[in-house]
């Protein structure tokens, strides 16, 4: 999925997400913002590491098009698919499954959940960047409960 086009599509949500070839992935994804406003939680587009500055950089895709979100590396904490169900107890569909349930972070101040794209195209730089390494995100006692 590029970024910019889906920017571009979901600005004018009723014109241009009509004829974007991303419409049906888009659509697939209602069920999915539904349940974001009684459970925090975004669809990741693009995430970017900043490590000098210690944040990270989220495009995130909602009803209302693409936003962009910086969050400190500190409050980031991976999360498994089994906190995220039981985050979701208000409301539940069944999952998209574009949702990639072994890739999920959470904000851990204010329990907003990040989930990614399970074909979604990774830079190895980006990827395995120290500042995002398990035994730097992990800690039990930050655990999101």
């Amino acid at each position: 999925m590029v970024v910019a086009e889906l920017k571009e599509a979901t600005t004018a949500w009723d014109s241009m997400l009509g004829s974007s070839p991303h419409k049906p992935k888009v659509y697939s994804l209602i069920p999915f913002f539904m349940e974001s406003a009684l459970t925090k939680k975004y669809f990741v587009l693009r995430m970017e590491v900043y490590p000098k500055a210690e944040l990270l950089k989220l495009e995130t895709l909602t009803m209302f098009g693409v936003h962009t979100q910086y969050i400190p590396l500190n409050e980031m904490i991976p999360i498994t698919r089994y906190d995220y169900w039981g985050a979701s107890w208000k409301f539940w569909c069944k999952q998209n499954s574009i949702l990639d349930l072994d890739m999920i972070y959470a904000n851990r101040i204010n329990k907003t959940m990040y989930l990614f794209d399970k074909e979604g195209e990774w830079h190895d730089d980006g990827v395995y960047s120290d500042a995002l390494s398990l035994e730097k995100t992990y800690n039990e006692n930050k655990w999101y409960d």
